[in-house]
């Protein structure tokens, strides 16, 4: 009875190796018939080789940007009540609109030269109303970018950078 399950499993191994050589062998030949799969080998490689050539222009940019926020008048009213003016303190100023505040954050995005001279596209959003641009470059430097034009209606902004060797 052993020498049976044995050979069965003996028979199973052989049989899923030669499935598995049969598909290894006749595979790359059902895939070479298929356009489809060409075509996407191809357009593959395409943009293998143009983000090898293209990915050295390609920048980060971070920035500095202010965000005004309104604040809602909530502790008028509180502190306008005459308990505090018991204490002798001085009554908050009547206020009937909410205070504009500001506040400083931090942006980043993306940009590619696309002069040699120093010239930057970027996004509106990243650096249309920013402060201390910074270009960091794939190599490692970092520049002090400054805008030279910006349409935010297109969302597109022009950022020149100081650089002798781009």
């Amino acid at each position: 009875m052993q020498a049976g399950k044995q050979m069965s499993k003996a028979v199973t191994l052989a049989w899923v190796v030669s499935c598995a050589v049969l598909l290894w062998a006749f595979l790359p030949a059902v895939h070479a018939q298929d356009p489809a799969l060409e075509n996407a080998v191809v357009v593959q490689d395409a943009f293998q080789k143009l983000y090898e050539k293209v990915s050295p222009a390609v920048v980060f940019i971070t920035a500095k940007q202010v965000e005004e926020y309104r604040t809602v008048p909530f502790f008028d009213p509180f502190f306008n009540d005459d308990f505090f003016n018991f204490f002798g303190l001085p009554r908050a100023p009547q206020r009937k609109h909410p205070r504009i505040m500001r506040r400083p954050i931090d942006v980043a995005g993306s940009g590619f030269i696309f002069d040699a001279s120093g010239l930057l596209i970027s996004n509106y959003h990243v650096v249309g109303e920013t402060e201390d641009i910074k270009v960091h470059l794939p190599d490692g430097r970092v520049f002090d970018g400054k805008v030279i034009q910006a349409d935010p209606k297109s969302d597109i902004s022009v950022v020149k950078i100081d650089s002798k060797e781009l």
